[in-house]
């Protein structure tokens, strides 16, 4: 068959009809051209980048199984530092950033502080410290915290031009049926294509929605 999206015969690719970062494994063979695939891919890469905290509150995998970390905003009780943050991972794990804070008191003098990981990064900031001649005070680490954890994100992606782009590309895909190959979950993503209110009403709802995932490990 030729490509779907210009009709050329020539250069033709495997077409996958659901984005691999939403795990789709449905293909249709030598469905497009690799410049259409191509411009597709770039459109794909767009809503992949907008979508990776939902897909990790979804808990979503791509077509390899992998569900996407999150950047986290980290709070620790006791812990007098604002800043802090880290990343998710899938099972729960979070991996705090080092962050280092100076701040300019009103008599002109700079205070440091910082929050460490690994007893490298600490003392590297200390051997610094004594370079520099200034006082150092050390705080003992707790063995025990808790990590409070959030991000926001809105879902402003629903109403850009690759969403829209991608959707009446798996629209167009999907008058083929006869050429579709593969599994996975592109089964219940199709479903989620056919709900049973408008399309309009969806719309707007997502444009107004935001959403903030919070955990303590």
């Amino acid at each position: 068959m030729p490509c779907m999206f210009c009709g050329t015969d020539t250069d033709l690719t495997i077409e996958h009809v659901f984005p691999a970062f939403m795990g789709g494994e449905l293909e249709v063979p030598v469905g497009s051209c690799s410049r259409h695939n191509g411009e597709i891919a770039v459109w794909e890469g767009k809503i992949k980048k907008d979508t990776a905290l939902l897909l990790h509150l979804l808990q979503v995998e791509n077509r390899y199984g992998i569900v996407p970390n999150a950047k986290v905003d980290v709070a620790i009780p006791g812990v007098q530092m604002s800043g802090l943050q880290g990343i998710r991972e899938p099972s729960g794990t979070i991996k705090l950033f080092d962050k280092v804070r100076e701040i300019t008191r009103e008599d002109g003098t700079k205070l440091r502080s910082g929050f460490f990981v690994s007893n490298k990064s600490a003392e590297k900031f200390l051997a610094k410290a004594k370079e520099r001649g200034e006082k150092i005070a050390e705080r003992p680490a707790e063995e025990d915290i808790t990590i409070d954890s959030s991000f926001l994100f809105t879902m402003a992606f629903c109403e850009t031009p690759q969403t829209r782009r991608v959707v009446a590309k798996i629209a167009s895909d999907m008058h083929n049926p006869p050429s579709l190959t593969g599994s996975g979950t592109s089964a219940s993503i199709l479903r989620c294509l056919h709900p049973p209110c408008h399309i309009s009403a969806i719309k707007r709802s997502w444009a107004r929605s935001a959403a903030r995932y919070t955990s303590t490990a």
